[in-house]
């Protein structure tokens, strides 16, 4: 049985970077320059500091006591990382992707970072009881996600749970040359999805 859990200090935060890691190919690439290691360590005090990052905006998937599943969200009035670490990589992307995604942010909406699930726990659900509690714990009056345009089974999730489509735009390509077509989703009444 799948439970929905907030993270905390004793989750288990290799399986949490690693998952976060797995969502963007490419706004986590270009943060870390594809150093996988370098991206662990600077998550791994991102996670402990009360920015947008923080375990307190992550809700966690769990079955047999293994994370499957994360859900990370956050306001404008938490901050961004105050750590940008010791690369210019890192500066950029928090610079340029996510300064930009935080000032758009209104004060009464909630941004989906990240929702990802283990590849092996696909299709049973897990990203459904993942939003459907998240939306039922949220006192914003709007959730907001960017979801890559190509990414179908993503948007027929979203459709499902009741975000409507909003504009297209340009998205973050971080350090890739081709060009990212996304899409914003918004949720603003009452969820349709089942609970698995």
């Amino acid at each position: 049985m799948i439970q929905i859990l907030p993270a905390n200090e004793k989750s288990c935060y290799q399986d949490i970077i690693k998952l976060i890691y797995d969502t963007d190919p490419f706004i986590y690439s270009a943060m870390c320059d594809n150093d996988y290691v370098y991206f662990e360590q600077i998550m791994s005090i991102y996670l402990q500091q009360g920015s947008i990052f923080s375990y307190k905006n992550i809700l966690l998937a769990i079955e047999n006591d293994k994370i499957i599943g994360l859900i990370l969200s956050f306001t404008k009035k938490q901050s961004l990382p105050s750590n940008n670490g010791n690369r210019q990589c890192t500066i950029d992307t928090i610079k340029n992707y996510f300064q930009v995604l935080h000032e758009k942010l209104n004060s009464d909406e909630r941004y989906i970072n990240n929702l990802c699930v283990d590849e092996l726990h696909r299709k049973k659900g897990v990203a459904n009881a993942l939003l459907t509690e998240l939306v039922s714990k949220s006192k914003e009056s709007r959730i907001v996600l960017y979801c890559l345009e190509d990414n179908k089974n993503a948007i027929n999730l979203y459709i499902k749970c009741g975000f409507k489509q909003g504009k297209s735009f340009e998205g973050f390509a971080g350090n890739s040359s081709e060009t990212v077509k996304c899409c914003e989703y918004i949720y603003d009444g009452s969820l349709k999805a089942t609970k698995p």
